[in-house]
């Protein structure tokens, strides 16, 4: 078994047993798929949160497979969800409730440690403020690429 394997197994088996068990838990992002959000390096804080009190801009720690992230929740469907990564441009698919492991409230700032919440209004209004933008130049671009397509003949 490789060393990230183990060390999954192990993240899967800690997480999942304090979370069940009520308590929150810390660990140190890797990737850059929140950035600017999360900083790869910074330290995440997590809580036990119900599903049904999930609501579209959190972020999640999530479980797919053997994989961890930390994603926002861009949809609802139902009991299903559709997360992706502040820096992705595809989601993830849909995750189920069981799938969510916690919710992201704060991280600490690399070099000075500072927490910055991130289960408050204003965080989910930048989330908000960014999609607009997102969903704006989506539809900037494709009316261009539509002007700029030859006339059809018949």
């Amino acid at each position: 078994m490789s060393k990230e394997r183990l060390e999954n197994s192990t993240f899967q088996l800690l997480a999942g047993d304090l979370i069940a068990g009520g308590y929150g838990l810390r660990f140190q992002a890797k990737g850059r798929s929140m950035v600017p959000t999360i900083q790869d390096g910074e330290i995440v804080h997590i809580k036990p949160i119900a599903s049904d009190m999930l609501r579209i801009g959190d972020i999640v720690l999530l479980r797919r497979g053997e994989d961890f992230k930390a994603h926002r929740i861009i949809r609802k469907r139902g009991p299903l969800f559709i997360t992706r990564g502040d820096a992705g441009v595809g989601n993830d698919g849909e995750i189920r409730c069981d799938q969510i492991l916690g919710k992201v409230i704060a991280k600490e700032v690399i070099g000075s440690s500072r927490l910055v919440r991130l289960d408050r209004f204003a965080a989910r209004l930048s989330f908000f403020t960014s999609e607009a933008r997102r969903r704006a130049s989506f539809l900037v671009r494709s009316r261009r690429k539509h002007r700029n397509r030859p006339a059809e003949r018949y």
